[in-house]
């Protein structure tokens, strides 16, 4: 499981194309997608962890699950999980 995302960064995701694009390369470099340099070598992880608080928050996890489900197309199970952002702080 990859986890992305986070408070801290330069980071974000303007529109469903993003999203898609986002997808896509996490598709080829992590979850045994079509690429020429693996990020982890011959490891291939099976989901991704999202803590996306940055860019428009309606792109986020859904356009990104989306592309994610259109590469696995039926075939590589993929998981998905998601960490809510609470905007009041805990105290």
């Amino acid at each position: 499981m990859l986890s992305i995302g986070g408070g801290a960064g330069d980071y974000s995701l303007s529109s469903a194309d993003d999203a898609r694009s986002v997808a896509q390369y996490l598709w080829d470099k992590f979850l045994g997608g079509k690429s020429n340099s693996q990020t982890l070598g011959s490891a291939v992880l099976d989901g991704i962890d999202f803590d996306i608080e940055r860019g428009e928050p309606h792109y986020a996890a859904p356009a990104l699950a989306r592309g994610l489900r259109e590469l696995s197309n039926g075939g590589k199970k993929v998981y998905l999980t998601a960490a809510p952002q609470c905007p009041f702080p805990d105290r």
